[in-house]
């Protein structure tokens, strides 16, 4: 299927990489150490991690709708979908997308993304023969 070029946006997207654990840290922003180990201490909790973002221009068609149930609000399954032709780029389930927001980072060097930074994230990859739409949930800001 052909896609109009008139309709592409400049996007960009991090892709999904796993989990690293969370560093305490002090008053002044600065890593604790354990004294018997001289590691870093760890909170437990786990963050996720991802690719450093790539620009990309596709169709991003914005089209979630909400309806009114017995007991609030249901939202639809996904608030936009990028189209692009099949395997031509990396994105998976998880990784992020930027359309109108600036990219932000939670180090001064620019080497992790801020997630929350993100217009959304991908749901769901719908691979057909020709095309292949990602599906993408609004991120909670």
């Amino acid at each position: 299927m052909r896609h109009c070029i008139k309709n592409h946006r400049n996007l960009h997207y991090a892709l999904y990489m796993g989990q690293e654990p969370v560093i305490a840290l002090d008053d002044n922003g600065e890593p604790l150490i354990d004294e018997e180990t001289g590691e870093p201490v760890q909170t437990g909790q786990k963050r996720n991690v991802y690719t450093l973002p790539v620009e990309f221009n596709e169709s991003l068609s914005e089209s979630g709708e909400t309806t009114s149930v017995e007991f609030g609000t249901n939202t639809s399954d996904y608030d936009a979908i990028i189209i692009a032709p099949v395997n031509k780029y990396p994105i998976n389930e998880e990784s992020l997308i930027w359309y109108q927001s600036e990219i932000e980072y939670l180090d001064e060097e620019h080497t992790r993304v801020d997630r929350n930074s993100s217009d959304y994230t991908v749901e769901s990859v719908k691979k057909s023969v020709n095309e292949v739409k990602y599906v993408l949930k609004r991120t909670m800001k």
